[in-house]
């Protein structure tokens, strides 16, 4: 299994003043840095095999402010511009109340030069596609011992005779990755810290992956405050056989509920 804490940023300075972000920024206000401290303390127990975090500095800051929080330092951070806001196009800068009351669908026109939800969430699927690659093959091939079945694959006359020595070994390669796959009730935690954009389209791809209907045919509205915290339970058997369970954990209330039962 997988489980990923995926966390919106502190509250930023433009945030503070009403104004629309990109790379443009000046890091974290007061409450954003209380809010990460916050993520911190809940999270503190819990040894984090990787982190993943957008390369904007709101995100660097809180990052570096929940770390400070945690029993367990995590060994590998890594920033990846995959999980960064939607590039709000020619909006960048303006205020909130230039912006928004213009647009039904806010950051979205693509007239705009806006990042679509389309793109995010492919964005979405390259980052949840790589965790799932990562967990199902995390075992190296040198370190897999053949089975009988392989074995045999070597000693037949029929490879020998017909194939190079070099498809024989990329052959076995490939049996060896396949019989890799993570069958045992392991778990890896990951970190992910990115935006509210990127979280909004992140968990719209999880329930179209999974064709979760509602009632009413609509998705779920989903908005990630400032220092909310999600956790995604993503158990694969193949990179095209997964589900995903959703959870918001609020450090506040102290909740754990489905995000089923809070949308």
């Amino acid at each position: 299994m997988i489980r990923i804490y995926l966390i919106r940023h502190g509250q930023s300075l433009y945030q503070s003043l009403k104004i629309v972000s990109g790379m443009n920024e000046y890091g974290l206000s007061g409450l954003g840095k209380v809010q990460s401290k916050n993520i911190g303390k809940k999270l503190s127990a819990i040894k984090f095999d990787q982190v993943y975090s957008s390369d904007f500095k709101r995100c660097i800051e809180s990052y570096e402010i929940i770390e400070n929080e945690l029993k367990y330092k995590p060994t590998q951070v890594i920033y990846t511009p995959v999980l960064r806001e939607r590039d709000p196009g020619n909006d960048l800068l303006k205020s909130y109340s230039e912006v928004y009351p213009l647009q039904t669908q806010p950051i979205l026109d693509k007239q705009n030069n806006a990042e679509t939800s389309e793109q995010i969430q492919l964005r979405a699927k390259f980052f949840f596609d790589q965790l799932i690659t990562q967990q199902l093959y995390q075992q190296p091939f040198q370190n897999l011992s053949l089975d009988s079945k392989n074995l045999m694959i070597l000693t037949s006359p029929t490879y020998e005779s017909n194939c190079s020595p070099y498809a024989i070994r990329s052959y076995v390669q490939a049996a060896q990755q396949f019989s890799s796959l993570q069958k045992s009730n392991s778990s890896t935690n990951i970190m992910a810290i990115s935006h509210a954009g990127f979280i909004t389209e992140a968990i719209q791809y999880l329930y179209k992956h999974q064709n979760i209907k509602f009632t009413d045919g609509l998705q779920p509205a989903i908005y990630a405050r400032n220092g909310a915290l999600f956790l995604l339970e993503i158990q694969a058997q193949t990179l095209d056989d997964w589900k995903c369970n959703i959870y918001l954990r609020n450090y506040s209330k102290n909740m754990n509920a489905p995000f089923e039962s809070i949308v």
